[in-house]
């Protein structure tokens, strides 16, 4: 029987290892503060979660961490209880909301009500004049931190960095989010019935995750039929009939946070699949297993670049835009592009023991407008890389063609 509980304890070990490792980062990186108020980004660095998507769009929580110094939490008003008890933090303080609209209201006092707060607590543990790491803060906390003497850098690069590498405590809470949302998508698949609209469907994959412990989803990835053609199209009222591809990306935050993404594509109802449609699996398939196995510790970006699956031409205009990106608490560095794009920036570096990412393969047909979806969550290792999702192919668009 699946269960989604981590031990409190446990919990613990995963956030301070969390929040050990970004200090080194910022050590390594000679930033002596970061200040953040991305929730996802807080989360990362304490266990701290409220209102995740609501935060993600209202700055009114925001986390400062010093480097050789203390953490301090400015929580929603409220919502202070929310985040008592973590080790990870030393003071939690009620939280200044800065108003980012609303007709006659002017942020600037607010601003800098909170700028005063912020600044006495830097000068005290990191000296004036230091330098601060943000992230996306609004333009008036932006301009009192300048007017009160502060360099500012950005965050992201320091915490693109820290992310990229899963801790060893980290990985089981991994693989139990896994097991949630695989759970979730077999719930969902069993129930797919010729007739159901998108919306239908993918309420079921809801229902799954949420029943699990599960958090929510971030895209509306899943599309039937002629809607499966190109990608990137939202689940909506369309009816799925006899015989429709199905494509389908988790994009699932999981279990304490941590995001799930793969995806496969299905088979709608009870008739054999058309040659077309194996035809499309099959090289979806292919792309994939070869991409996959090019993912061995210490293996460079570009050579990963060089070596991946080389895509037909007449496929290339609608593939998915990389051949694999990280993953932790969501969408991560890297970001590792195809070769034929034109416009694409090869990261620098190199895979690494600890590195959760995602593989992707598209293959769309414009003669048969359906396309099909396949994606694998993996995890870099000493030596090969370990598949952490194990979700079933659907064998009847697997099958060997002729």
């Amino acid at each position: 029987m699946y269960s989604s509980i981590i031990p409190m304890e446990d919990r613990h070990k995963i956030y301070r290892a969390r929040q050990n490792r970004l200090r080194e980062i910022m050590l390594l990186q000679q930033i002596p503060t970061l200040l953040v108020t991305d929730p996802i980004h807080i989360r990362y660095a304490t266990g701290a979660r409220n209102m995740q998507i609501w935060s993600s769009r209202e700055s009114s929580r925001f986390l400062l961490l010093l480097a050789e110094g203390p953490t301090f939490l400015f929580e929603y008003p409220g919502y202070e209880h929310l985040a008592a008890g973590l080790p990870t933090l030393d003071q939690i303080f009620t939280g200044q909301a800065i108003p980012y609209a609303g007709p006659g209201i002017d942020p600037l006092p607010d601003a800098r009500k909170w700028g005063s707060l912020i600044s006495e607590l830097i000068y005290k543990h990191s000296g004036r004049g230091s330098l601060i790491a943000v992230d996306r803060l609004p333009y008036p906390a932006i301009d009192v931190l300048r007017a009160n003497g502060f360099l500012l850098t950005s965050a992201d690069v320091i915490m693109g960095i820290s992310r990229s590498i899963k801790m060893s405590e980290e990985i089981p809470a991994i693989r139990l989010s896994m097991d949630a949302v695989e759970e979730a998508v077999l719930k969902m698949e069993n129930l797919i019935k010729p007739g159901m609209t998108e919306n239908q469907i993918w309420a079921n994959f809801h229902h799954g995750l949420i029943e699990r412990d599960a958090e929510y989803v971030t895209t509306r990835l899943l599309v039937g039929g002629e809607r499966s053609y190109p990608y990137f199209r939202e689940c909506g009222e369309y009816f799925v009939t006899e015989g429709n591809l199905i494509t389908f990306d988790t994009d699932a935050i999981g279990v304490d946070g941590y995001s799930v993404d793969f995806s496969r594509t299905f088979l709608c109802g009870n008739s054999p699949a058309k040659l077309w449609q194996k035809q499309l699996y099959r090289l979806a398939y292919d792309q994939l297993q070869h991409n996959v196995g090019l993912f061995i510790n210490g293996t460079s970006f570009e050579e990963i670049v060089r070596k991946a699956w080389p895509v037909p031409e007449q496929y290339q205009s609608t593939s998915y835009y990389v051949i694999a990106h990280g993953i932790g608490m969501s969408g991560e560095y890297p970001a590792i592009p195809h070769s034929f794009n034109p416009n694409a920036r090869i990261p620098q570096g190199n895979l690494n023991p600890g590195m959760t990412l995602c593989v992707e393969s598209y293959i769309g047909s414009s003669d048969h407008q359906q396309g099909v979806k396949l994606e694998e969550h993996i995890l870099i290792t000493e030596n090969t890389p370990e598949i952490l999702s194990k979700y079933n192919y659907d064998e009847r668009l697997l099958v060997q063609y002729h």
